[in-house]
């Protein structure tokens, strides 16, 4: 049986066009890394195995990613997030659970991710979604049963649809974590989270 069986895999998004942001986002730096390395190796540091989603025109991006973390390149990025989130997990369809995280949200705190974690490893059979302020956020933990309502996404609304859809089956894990809800979208952002980091 494969190990991916019972410890999970966090699959994270970074395969985005930073179209608002105005340059790659990416590269940019946050503590002195490339923001790609800083949240890769975030979501390492917890997860024992980590995939990480981005553009076929991104191998130039593959030496700021840690070598313990298997990049997945896809060539469908611009049809939406979902694309991303399919690629990613297509190569690890025998996982009991996944971890669904975006490379543009690196304040989420450590302690937040082991929670998550711990709380997929505790009850496998149940999605989770994290909240702070009574407001939901990112990353997001889904087991396998439900992988096939994730392989029929389309388009760029992530899982917005999928948590509408089972929203019954969804345990709701609140957390003291603004990180959850904080994305580098545009310089401003990047400003004023930068000053808060």
């Amino acid at each position: 049986m494969s190990p991916f069986n019972t410890q999970g895999t966090a699959i994270l998004l970074g395969a985005g066009f930073s179209t608002r942001f105005g340059q790659d986002k990416r590269i940019i730096e946050l503590q002195s890394k490339p923001l790609l390395s800083y949240t890769a190796r975030l979501y390492s540091n917890v997860f024992s195995d980590t995939v990480l989603v981005l553009r076929d025109t991104d191998n130039s991006l593959s030496k700021l990613v840690p070598e313990d973390i298997e990049i997945v390149y896809t060539d469908r990025a611009q049809y939406g997030i979902s694309e991303s989130i399919k690629a990613g997990l297509n190569v690890r369809l025998e996982t009991s659970w996944v971890v669904i995280g975006l490379i543009d949200m690196p304040f989420v705190k450590s302690i937040t991710l082991h929670l998550l974690r711990d709380q997929m490893m505790k009850s496998p059979q149940q999605i989770v979604r994290l909240r702070y302020r009574n407001r939901p956020g990112n990353p997001v933990g889904i087991p396998k049963q439900y992988y096939s309502s994730l392989l029929s996404l389309t388009g760029d609304q992530g899982a917005r649809k999928f948590f509408t859809q089972w929203e019954a089956n969804t345990l709701v894990l609140d957390v003291v974590d603004g990180g959850i809800h904080r994305d580098i979208d545009t310089q401003e952002d990047w400003l004023e989270y930068s000053k808060c980091s």
